[in-house]
């Protein structure tokens, strides 16, 4: 029989109420433990790490990944390197090309390339020689559940404002 000691199981014992037998103790906490009986669906859209612009997918159910809410509309991928038409992407979607800036600006790692990658990417999409985002884009802390005064739909409508005002 197999060591079950580091299993948990998902169940409760009440007092004067047995399984069974041991074979329905090892079951049920089998079952517990890899959720045997329990097929999962996935609880994001699993996203390509390497992707041509093309076959990008239209939607998701994923979050974003600098401010953490749900959305919808194209997820906008960090990206690391451009190989030919080949973009291999960082972990993690954004919701908007200004959330993609704030991840990559509030982060330490190479931020210079990182940000000359997501313009690459903006300038290929939208068809512009567009060089840097706007520095006035708000942080996430100006939306009201992390502390700011501001709705979520509000704050992202007037980040997307600032860089459609800059680049015209």
């Amino acid at each position: 029989m197999e060591d079950l000691s580091d299993a948990i199981p998902n169940f409760v014992f009440f007092r004067g109420v047995y399984p069974k037998s041991e074979e329905e103790i090892t079951r049920a906490l089998l079952e517990s433990k890899f959720n045997v009986n329990k097929p999962r669906k996935p609880l994001y859209d699993k996203l390509p790490k390497e992707f041509v612009l093309e076959d990008w997918p239209r939607t998701t159910n994923n979050r974003c990944y600098y401010d953490g809410s749900p959305f919808k509309g194209v997820p906008v991928p960090i990206p690391m390197k451009k190989k030919g038409k080949v973009i291999r992407r960082e972990e993690g979607v954004c919701c908007s090309f200004a959330c993609a800036y704030l991840s990559i600006i509030t982060s330490d790692k190479n931020t210079w390339a990182r940000k000359e990658n997501l313009m690459n990417l903006y300038n290929t999409i939208h068809k512009c020689n567009y060089h840097t985002f706007p520095n006035q884009l708000q942080k996430k802390e100006k939306i009201n559940y992390f502390g700011g005064q501001v709705d979520l739909i509000r704050w992202r409508a007037e980040n997307e404002l600032l860089i459609q005002n800059e680049i015209e």
